[in-house]
């Protein structure tokens, strides 16, 4: 019951949730990418959250203000190019390889997610 997929989802959105915030804390509660504040802002994954692999990595997210999300959908070519110069290409390319790595998705790997969040959160929030 414990690995259960609901118990699974459930804590994937604990996570989720928590990541969020911890992005939007790194970045100063400021769009990345115009520098807004005060404006409604987004956790924007580079490489797409349903990739599970690197759904929880700092560097594929970004706090985007919602015009700037809608962009990066958008535009997906000048994103790239963006996340590049956010990155560097070494980083760029580390997380592209990590994006295809294989991984488990269980109860105990969210449960470390949402410790080493809480963590963060804490500490720099």
């Amino acid at each position: 019951m414990e690995n259960s997929k609901a118990n699974r989802v459930r804590k994937r959105k604990i996570a989720e949730a928590l990541f969020s915030k911890a992005i939007k804390i790194r970045d100063g509660y400021a769009c990345r990418k115009c520098k807004m504040k005060g404006v409604e802002l987004e956790a924007a994954h580079f490489i797409s959250r349903g990739v599970r692999r690197t759904q929880f990595e700092f560097s594929n997210c970004f706090t985007l203000c919602r015009n700037c999300h809608r962009w990066a959908h958008a535009e997906r070519e000048d994103f790239k190019s963006w996340v590049m110069s956010e990155l560097g290409n070494n980083e760029f390319n580390s997380l592209a390889e990590r994006s295809t790595a294989l991984r488990k998705e269980t109860v105990e790997e969210y449960n470390r997610i949402i410790e080493v969040l809480k963590v963060f959160i804490k500490r720099c929030g």
